[in-house]
């Protein structure tokens, strides 16, 4: 994925509403077989619906609800996995750089270096 690509994922959720985003039975609002995705602040974000013509088309509605509310939280815990993990490759990215190909005796202490790297936050 492209930095370019990761930069519009964290656009996309810095202008989402804030969360944690909460999932309610639409039966509470006189809507059964319904579910919603609330805000934190009980602001509406989503409704899914279990009307006449979406039950030709079954979907386990409650788990969309489910997917559609942990995304707020999901996503930018995702994404700062990614900036950990980049952050870990381009340690062992410049250790693995300093390394002479040819010259096997100094491989032994790169890969200590890099077995620190990788410990290290795990």
């Amino acid at each position: 994925m492209t930095d370019e690509e990761l930069d519009a994922i964290r656009e996309r959720a810095a202008r989402a509403t804030a969360g944690p985003w909460l999932v309610g039975d639409g039966e509470l609002d006189g809507f059964p077989g319904s579910w919603d995705v609330w805000g934190s602040d009980y602001c509406g974000i989503a409704s899914l619906a279990k009307t006449a013509e979406a039950a030709k088309f079954p979907r386990d509605l409650e788990a969309n609800a489910e997917f559609i509310a942990h995304a707020r939280t999901d996503v930018p815990a995702l994404l700062s996995e990614v900036d950990r993990l980049r952050e870990k490759l381009s340690a062992i990215d410049g250790v693995l750089s300093k390394c002479d190909r040819g010259s096997r005796d100094r491989w032994p202490g790169a890969l200590l270096v890099i077995a620190d790297i990788v410990e290290e936050g795990s």
